[in-house]
């Protein structure tokens, strides 16, 4: 349920940095690691200077802003989603935005892409297209992965001939994914090497010189 709430930004900040670094406190004794050796980690492995005490400074609220670059390099050490990190999902009620208080799987299929935004007031139809659009774009993505999945479980069919029909037609649909993925100024994912070529065999509406692979 979303609620407004008349608080500073400052605080919000605050907040949020408050509410990751207590996240990040949970990750890190599931991992086992205490601050100590988180702070190794993030410096052997990603070469990021992240000291003992500003960790414990993190965990315990001190420590008022936290950057994207942090919120990532701790979440790859940590092996957790930056998700987890960025929204406390399993709680009632998370501040997201200044003033703005929404349910937290709510704001994460948000930050996904996968859902709506929070509003603090009804968006112009303007703004819901564009939005809704946005939404599409990350859809294909998402569509070619899935293509991809069943491409590959294709081929544990028992029945050859089956299965090259199922994974003629999975290449076809692909294809064109790609090809809307660029009609929309975007790169396509790159493919598994045995798919690597399919725009020849499966000509669409790619872009001159455009290579699938």
């Amino acid at each position: 349920m979303l609620a407004v709430v008349d608080e500073p930004a400052d605080a919000w900040e605050a907040a949020l940095a408050k509410s990751v670094g207590s996240r990040v406190a949970q990750f890190r004794k599931q991992r086992g690691l205490t601050a100590q050796q988180l702070s190794g980690e993030l410096r052997d492995r990603l070469g990021l200077d992240l000291k003992r005490t500003v960790i414990g400074n993190l965990e315990s609220g001190y420590r008022r802003t936290i950057s994207y670059a942090e919120i990532l390099a701790l979440a790859y050490v940590l092996n957790v989603p930056p998700l987890l990190l960025m929204v406390p999902i399993g709680t009632d009620n998370f501040q997201l935005l200044p003033g703005l208080t929404e349910e937290p799987w709510r704001l994460a299929m948000w930050i996904s892409g996968e859902g709506l935004p929070p509003a603090l007031g009804d968006p112009t139809p303007e703004m819901a297209d564009q939005y809704l659009d946005h939404l599409d774009y990350l859809g294909l993505y998402r569509q070619h992965d899935d293509f991809v999945g069943q491409w590959s479980r294709a081929l544990e069919l028992p029945d050859p001939a089956v299965a090259r029909a199922h994974m003629h037609q999975i290449e076809k649909a692909i294809t064109l994914v790609r090809a809307s993925i660029r009609d929309r100024g975007g790169v396509p994912p790159r493919l598994p090497t045995a798919l690597q070529g399919i725009a020849q065999r499966h000509p669409s509406r790619t872009e001159p010189g455009a290579s699938d692979a």
